[in-house]
């Protein structure tokens, strides 16, 4: 008799932790693009400035990069494949911001740090489009100030190991980009801060400045901080794509389309009504046709339907 009451506990306990663990059902059935909705981008990638060794893997370094970087979004069922030699199909079920999409999928992040070369000629003749031999002239983010910087890269954007967003405490809260570097990095980044203190060391993303700090004291101990007026979203996006590393090739959306989930809405509503009428009627033929032990039989399969969707 206890054995009998222990089995029936043990059922019901079963029952009740697949029940616990069936919800939210949404996030238990995972629905690709043509139920749920979301964007399908088909991705160019430009190789034409590449030597022919690296148009080879331009495509499958582009395809990890992306993948690392949409992982960010939590979205399930993401399809990302390569179509013919040089285009990149993204789909993504349940994601609709179309601009933060881009920002994560469009952005290069090739990050560059190069010493300012503060010569106010040389700058003038830069923007009077005089050739400006072993300088380069790039502007601030929002275009608004130009800047001529050192035509030699001090520190490369793949000596960096790791970018986190953290808040400035001791300020006005804003936060920023923390970088560390690898071990190659460090010794570059404190040989080009100890040599140049006093000097401007312009923080470059995609030809673009994003600030320009001065250079106080030599800084050995690999880390470095990327600080404006970003938003959290902003900064982390940045921390996103520098923790994924740049794109081999910049890329350009070529097919760009939102998928509505209404034609999903009711394709899933006609598959629930006729899952709900065939196990009515299969109910139905084995209670007349088996009688009792059609009764059980109906029993142990919504049983076994429901252990399915607990363990999903």
């Amino acid at each position: 008799m206890n054995n009998l009451r222990n089995r029936i506990l043990l059922i019901l306990g079963i029952i009740a932790v697949s029940l616990i663990c069936i919800f939210p059902i949404q996030k238990r059935i995972n629905l690709g693009l043509d139920l749920k909705g979301g964007m399908h981008v088909v991705l160019l990638v430009d190789t034409s400035r590449l030597d022919a060794k690296a148009k080879t893997d331009a495509v499958p370094r582009a395809i990890e990069i992306l993948r690392n970087r949409i992982d960010s979004l939590g979205a399930a069922e993401i399809v990302i494949q390569r179509q013919g030699n040089d285009r990149i199909l993204v789909q993504l079920p349940g994601i609709t911001d179309r601009e933060k999409v881009k920002k994560i999928i469009g952005t290069v992040a090739n990050m560059e740090f190069r010493l300012v070369a503060d010569d106010a000629n040389i700058l003038k003749n830069a923007l009077d489009g005089q050739e400006t031999k072993g300088y380069v002239l790039r502007y601030m983010q929002d275009d608004s100030q130009p800047i001529l910087l050192k035509d030699v890269i001090a520190v490369k954007g793949d000596q960096i190991q790791d970018a986190r967003v953290d808040m400035d405490t001791q300020g006005f809260g804003q936060p920023y980009v923390s970088l560390s570097f690898k071990g190659e990095g460090s010794k570059q980044f404190a040989t080009v801060t100890r040599n140049n203190v006093g000097r401007r060391l312009a923080i470059v993303l995609d030809d673009k400045v994003i600030s320009a700090p001065n250079i106080q004291e030599a800084i050995s101990g690999g880390q470095a901080q990327i600080t404006g007026q970003f938003s959290y979203e902003e900064a982390s996006l940045l921390a996103l794509n520098l923790r994924s590393g740049a794109l081999p090739a910049p890329m350009r959306i070529e097919e760009e389309r939102t998928v509505g989930p209404l034609l999903g809405k009711d394709s899933i509503d006609a598959g629930i009504r006729a899952s709900v009428f065939g196990i009515v009627l299969v109910f139905i033929f084995m209670a007349i046709y088996y009688r009792k032990a059609g009764l059980i039989s109906w029993i142990a399969l919504l049983l076994n339907l429901l252990l399915i969707l607990g363990i999903m």
